[in-house]
């Protein structure tokens, strides 16, 4: 089951969402308190399923990833990326089946 993970390092908390097999879909930005970390990812929940709070990019060298934005218009997490717009539309959809509240 694909679940959100809060892992400790370097002084900061940060989440990941993993699918299935245990492969990282969703990254955070460091936090510095555990709570914010938690809110964080309530914040995924809460605009996963908005397309205005999805950015897409494509800077990488032909790699995809998308980004989930707050309604601040902050980052909260970013994917792993993508060798093509197929594989992250389908990565989306994956994360958004899960977890769009």
């Amino acid at each position: 089951m694909s679940l959100f993970e809060i892992d400790y390092r370097d002084n900061l908390y940060y989440f990941t969402l993993k699918d299935d097999c245990g492969e990282v879909m969703l990254r955070s930005k460091g936090y510095i308190q555990k709570q914010s970390c938690k809110d964080g990812i309530h914040t995924v929940k809460m605009n996963i399923g908005l397309d205005a709070r999805i950015q897409i990019d494509d800077r990488e060298g032909g790699n995809y990833f998308f980004n989930v934005v707050a309604i601040n218009g902050k980052i909260v997490a970013q994917s792993k990326k993508f060798a093509s717009m197929d594989e992250l539309e389908q990565g989306l959809v994956f994360v958004r089946t899960i977890y769009t509240i």
